[in-house]
């Protein structure tokens, strides 16, 4: 008789067991379901299987795409787009590539093997970009995380930009200043200055006391400008957290005030002691919090 009651509760205990570790495994299924789904949506990484012929196509949501050929030695190819939600990468490469050109569209293309580990090929990868908006004369750039940049060998067909490189660090495509839409913007200005000199000619002293005029007008209108747009510190004509981005970055001596424009240093003075510092940091963003109703003095 008691070897039958054990029997009988050694059988209640074995299901009571399963049943928990059912129940276990079920939340735990259903944890890392939730969790997979949120990092997706938080890191915008595109990813496109390598092809047997060692090619990959990336389509993102505005319609651009990036296709890559000769990446045999990969099982897929990844894409992470960097734009102005990322405030912080966004200002990186502004700071970087800005002074060669402009409209610039930065992002990170990376090999993964099966195993999902990135790693860098060996053999250069053909890129092929295909824009939203299309370029006149488009320079592309490899940028290492030290911010060095080096330019790379591509060409520009029908809106295609190709280049063949080693994927490694990061790549951005920028607009050279020197396309030709500047140029016949370059020959206009040069044209109109030529007949102003024309008119200068014929009266230097009407033109010159004019010239002082406009100089003295520009700046009485700067002025006015910025007793209404404190915490403009980029001179956007906005105050917003984009704002608070840029003075930190000045406080940290990544960028300065002229680099987003005149106006900027006296903008920043968000507490109006006459300097700036992170008290004006503090200043704008309870202003942004809607803790103090204006930064007007």
């Amino acid at each position: 008789m008691k070897k039958i009651i054990s029997v009988i509760l050694c059988a209640v205990l074995s299901l009571s067991c399963m049943i928990s570790a059912a129940a276990y495994s079920e939340i735990m299924t259903y944890s890392n379901d939730v969790t997979a789904k949120y990092n997706k949506g938080v890191h915008n990484i595109y990813y496109a299987d390598v092809d047997a012929d060692g090619t990959a196509k990336i389509e993102f949501p505005d319609g651009s795409t990036v296709t890559v050929a000769n990446a045999g030695s990969a099982f897929k190819i990844g894409v992470i787009p960097v734009d102005k939600s990322d405030m912080s990468a966004w200002y990186w490469f502004e700071d970087i590539l800005l002074k060669y050109g402009e409209d610039i569209m930065p992002m990170y293309i990376f090999a993964e093997d099966a195993n999902g580990d990135r790693f860098v090929p060996q053999e250069p990868v053909e890129v092929t970009l295909t824009p939203k908006n299309s370029y006149n004369l488009p320079l592309v750039y490899n940028l290492m995380p030290s911010g060095e940049a080096s330019p790379v060998d591509a060409s520009n067909n029908s809106g295609e930009i190709t280049f063949t490189e080693i994927l490694d660090g990061y790549f951005a495509v920028v607009e050279s200043p020197k396309s030709d839409t500047d140029s016949d913007i370059t020959d206009t200005d040069t044209s109109t200055s030529t007949d102003t000199s024309s008119n200068t000619d014929t009266s230097d002293n009407t033109d010159t006391s004019t010239s002082t005029d406009t100089s003295t007008d520009t700046t009485s209108d700067t002025e006015d400008d910025t007793k209404y747009m404190y915490g403009d510190v980029d001179c956007n004509g906005k105050v917003n957290m984009e704002d608070v981005v840029a003075l930190q970055r000045i406080m940290a001596l990544l960028t300065t005030h002229e680099s987003f424009g005149a106006a900027s240093r006296e903008n920043s003075d968000c507490n109006h002691d006459k300097i700036v510092n992170m008290l004006d940091v503090v200043q704008l963003q309870r202003y942004l919090a809607d803790l103090i109703p204006t930064l007007d003095p």
